[in-house]
């Protein structure tokens, strides 16, 4: 459609959603987003031309796309497929100096560095094969004044029907400035590689602003890696890398200390201990320094600010062999702290003035005092024996490292006392004199020795006593052995009998003393072999005809003083003798039974033949016999009770209280 005057006016074909778009865009400045906008509006340019499109149409939308070509603040360009140039922006005269009259219909060839040329040529190839090329190319392009600025693009080719490159239109931008931080960079790697290299030290370095972090290879070699396993040495971040790499512990630690000195105004030394992670999974423990310093690479020659007023440079080191021997050290300590601990000795160390510097748990303990109050305390608050000035002249005159030995008394925070064995010896710490002193409570020692001196006074009684019994044992023996002799000047059968009775009450007392000699208890029998001794003494010397008798001899194990044991032993004697006498006469079937037992709070001794009894008409009582005599009179001076059953044989049972 047209006007009268046959001028092409703008027709209710355009897009009103992309009118509004771009008028949008435009209204919040957004030109450097130009390549979207571009690319959007040839797009509807393309779909709107159909046939006999009218020119007024296309007249508008031109001179709206012009209008956002040229606003823009990068080179918009149009490249024919030989790369000549069809169209550039008025921004090229802007960046570059030259009019556009002297760039359309120029190769750009003859602006690009000779150089980079094959880099462009190479990009152009690749997008006219409808690759996406990354990243963008980089190259130099030459000022109308002769200066070389660096420049990149991105761009796209357009086709025709037969699928040929018609034409490729290109985005071109400034990066000068970048290239430049990035030469700067560069210097400032080198100075670090070279810093890191002769002191065997990672170097960072850190721009606060920007939280950008620049290391050296030393500071990643050290953990086994080579920086490039993680990124560009020269362009990228490494400030994520620095967090990710440090032990998942001491991580959140570490970044917020490090932080803490950037919001506190980077004031001072920064300094910072941890551990990292080596490639190998061990752990590095690493000693972090860093201080701000001026941007000298961002000040100009006008000495003007042109971006970070301060950035830190730091250092890494590896101190895993120090913190080693540091965890070594305090492993050593705390086993030597811990042996002082749970000493049960007393152990303190104080000055040349008795002032306690430091005590153990048992001194705590054993003086009833906290060790904050013996801290506070004087060697002289605790010990009753010696006065201060007697003490410091004799710790002055002692040697270095001499051990020296006493006896003192300590006095605890009661008011009472206890005796103490000394140990102390004179020591040197930081080239200070020093009491180092151990101290030992010998309470029980002191006991100790005390019982050892009775045991041994006791011991001495002991033999006094053995010895004794041995003499009477042996004088018992010399004694039956006369009766022995003098028995044999007799011929009366009566008189030998009676030497013979006495030889064997002579007997059962000698074998009480003998087993009191060989006992450790001297002061009591065990008297069931004291009763089988008694009976086989008996035996031996009433068994004339060799009998086959049948005994049973069942006691308790029971332990009697000597006040019970020959008392008893002269009973049970006398018995068996009448048993062997009297009723195991012209008899073949012999038995004779001794028991002893506790009963209750008695003892009870049986003692049993299987004879023909004593005869019925026959009065014990008024027997003038001397071994009835002998049994009653030893029974009634042990408080007993004697019964005599002659149903069955001769049975005594006596009764003596325990």
């Amino acid at each position: 459609m047209s006007n009268e005057n046959n001028e092409p006016v703008m027709t209710s074909n355009v897009d009103p959603y992309l009118k509004k778009k771009i008028d949008d865009m435009v209204s919040q400045g957004k030109f450097s987003s130009l390549s979207t906008i571009l690319n959007l509006a040839l797009s509807e340019f393309i779909s709107n031309y159909e046939g006999e499109k009218e020119y007024r149409d296309l007249k508008e939308s031109e001179h709206i796309y012009r209008i956002l070509v040229e606003e823009s603040s990068d080179i918009i360009y149009t490249l024919s497929p030989t790369g000549i140039f069809t169209y550039v922006s008025p921004q090229w005269t802007q960046l570059l100096g030259h009019e556009t009259d002297e760039v359309i219909g120029h190769p750009f060839a003859e602006f690009v560095h000779t150089e980079d040329v094959p880099v462009c040529f190479e990009y152009l190839k690749e997008i006219a094969d409808g690759k996406k090329s990354e990243p963008k190319p980089e190259y130099r392009v030459q000022h109308k004044d002769g200066n070389w600025y660096w420049h990149t693009s991105t761009g796209s080719a357009y086709y025709d029907d037969k699928k040929n490159v018609s034409y490729f239109i290109g985005i071109a931008s400034d990066i000068t400035e970048t290239k430049m931080m990035h030469n700067r960079i560069k210097e400032e790697n080198e100075r670090f590689r070279i810093l890191s290299t002769i002191s065997n030290t990672g170097v960072w370095h850190y721009y606060p602003e920007n939280e950008y972090l620049l290391c050296s290879p030393e500071y990643f070699s050290m953990l086994g890696y080579d920086i490039n396993e993680f990124s560009h040495f020269t362009e990228n971040n490494l400030n994520q890398t620095w967090i990710n790499l440090i032990h998942p512990e001491d991580r959140a630690e570490a970044s917020s200390k490090f932080q803490e000195f950037i919001d506190g105004g980077m004031v001072g030394i920064y300094e910072n201990y941890f551990r990292m992670k080596h490639k190998n999974g061990s752990t590095v423990w690493v000693w972090s320094r860093g201080s701000a310093i001026d941007n000298v690479a961002n000040i100009d020659n006008n000495n003007n600010d042109l971006n970070e007023n301060k950035i830190v440079l730091g250092t890494h080191i590896d101190v895993t062999a120090q913190k080693e021997y540091e965890k070594r050290l305090q492993k050593r300590e705390n086993k030597y702290r811990s042996l002082v601990e749970q000493s049960v000795e007393m152990l303190y160390l104080h000055d040349m003035s008795g002032n306690f510097i430091e005590v153990n748990r048992a001194s705590v303990e054993n003086t009833g005092y906290s060790k904050d109050e013996l801290l506070q305390m004087n060697v002289m608050d605790i010990d009753a024996n010696f006065s201060f000035e007697e003490v410091v002249s004799m710790w002055n005159t002692w040697e270095y490292g001499k051990l020296q030995t006493f006896t003192s008394t300590h006095r605890t925070a009661s008011g009472n006392t206890f005796p103490v064995e000394i140990n102390v010896r004179k020591i040197k710490i930081d080239n200070e004199p020093y009491m180092m002193v151990l101290a030992r409570d010998i309470t029980e020692q002191i006991k100790s020795i005390e019982f050892e001196n009775k045991v041994r006074e006791l011991e001495k009684k002991h033999l006094i006593v053995q010895e004794v019994h041995h003499r009477v044992k042996n004088n018992l023996q010399v004694i039956n052995s006369l009766l022995n002799m003098q028995a044999r000047s007799f011929d009366d059968e009566r008189v030998l009998n009676a030497f013979k009775d006495s030889q064997t009450r002579i007997r059962s007392m000698s074998i009480a003393h003998e087993q009191l000699y060989g006992a450790q208890d001297l002061a009591s029998v065990e008297i069931s072999k004291y009763i089988h001794d008694i009976v086989n003494s008996v035996l031996r010397h009433y068994n004339n005809e060799e009998k086959d008798i049948e005994l049973n001899l069942d006691s308790d194990e029971i332990y009697l003083n000597m006040d019970y044991t020959i008392p008893l032993g002269l009973i049970i004697n006398e018995i068996v003798t009448n048993s062997f006498k009297h009723a195991f006469t012209g008899r073949d079937d012999c038995k004779l039974t001794v028991k002893f037992k506790t009963i209750n709070d008695n003892y009870q001794l049986i003692v049993r033949d299987n004879g023909p009894g004593i005869p019925a008409n026959l009065d014990i009582e008024t027997l003038d016999s001397l071994g009835f005599k002998i049994i009653d009179l030893l029974v009634t001076q042990l408080s007993g009770k004697i019964d005599i059953d002659t149903s069955h044989g001769t049975c005594y049972k006596i009764l003596i209280p325990t």
